[in-house]
């Protein structure tokens, strides 16, 4: 909608005594600003997709930067995402970097996002110098068209070797697909939003000394906001993960909890 039928239609609402947002484009896309800021409720889920009792938490996106130059590219933004105990308490705050580009969405898979898996798989404590041989990429996250994609993503794969104490040196393989899955409703709370929705697959292979290859694979669901309907937020409204259940030779059946991550608030930053 023009900016001369948006005046029109405030002025409408103004006489209904309700109000409008003047500067938010009817053709407005998912985007990041520098100051957004998005509050998130976080819960695990069980192998059934149960919520663990228990395991509800906060955490917050901040959008710090917007036109960051990394891995070749000059438009990135650089989000600051921190994460609060049950209790409220700050437990920690991880760096990550978007970017929008040809109503394609985009994340840098870096060497903090290596760390986090090798701790998953029982590799806490990493020091300088203990992964070796990786190279960053940017990883395709979402389409922004409101159609489904008949067609997966084209693969992207990422390897490393990690030396991490008790298993030594671990190759380490993993791989993102992915697709969009269309415009979709997206009910939170008792808000009915619109969001495109995309499916992601990812895989982690790694080899461990004496215990052998393990391969572990989950699916991500993600749903970015349409903000020009329904008045979503430009946000990521929802992100959930399904538990991930593998064997280890020697030592058995492990399961990693999945997890859902909803949005509960936003607040829009820079609008030019």
């Amino acid at each position: 909608m023009k900016m001369f039928k948006s005046f029109l239609a405030c002025g409408a609402f103004l006489l209904l005594a309700t109000s409008c947002d003047l500067f938010q484009p009817a053709a407005e896309k998912f985007s990041f600003r520098a100051g957004d800021y998005t509050v998130y409720e976080n819960v695990l889920l069980d192998t059934v997709g149960n919520v663990v009792s228990g395991s509800t938490t906060r955490s917050t996106r901040t959008v710090v930067r917007t036109g960051v130059t990394i891995g070749g590219q000059s438009d990135a933004a650089l989000t600051i995402d921190s994460s609060f105990t049950s209790a409220g308490r700050f437990s920690s705050a991880d760096t990550t970097y978007y970017r929008v580009a040809n109503d394609e969405v985009f994340y840098f898979f870096d060497l903090g996002a290596v760390s986090q898996i090798a701790a998953g798989l029982g590799g806490g404590g990493l020091t300088a110098g203990a992964i070796t041989g990786f190279e960053s990429k940017w990883i395709k996250l979402a389409e922004l068209k409101d159609a489904a994609g008949t067609a997966d993503f084209t693969p992207t794969e990422v390897t490393a070797t990690i030396s991490a104490q008790p298993f030594g040196a671990i190759a380490l393989i993993a791989r993102f697909t992915g697709r969009n899955q269309g415009a979709a409703d997206v009910t939170i709370g008792s808000n009915r939003y619109r969001a495109h929705r995309q499916s992601q697959t990812f895989s982690v292979s790694a080899s461990l000394p004496v215990i052998g290859r393990i391969q572990i694979s989950t699916p991500v669901t993600y749903d970015l906001g349409i903000p020009a309907q329904n008045s979503t937020p430009r946000t990521i409204l929802r992100t959930e993960q399904k538990a991930a259940t593998f064997t280890l030779p020697l030592v058995g059946t492990t399961v990693i909890p999945g997890s859902r991550s909803t949005m509960t608030s936003f607040r829009a930053g820079s609008t030019f």
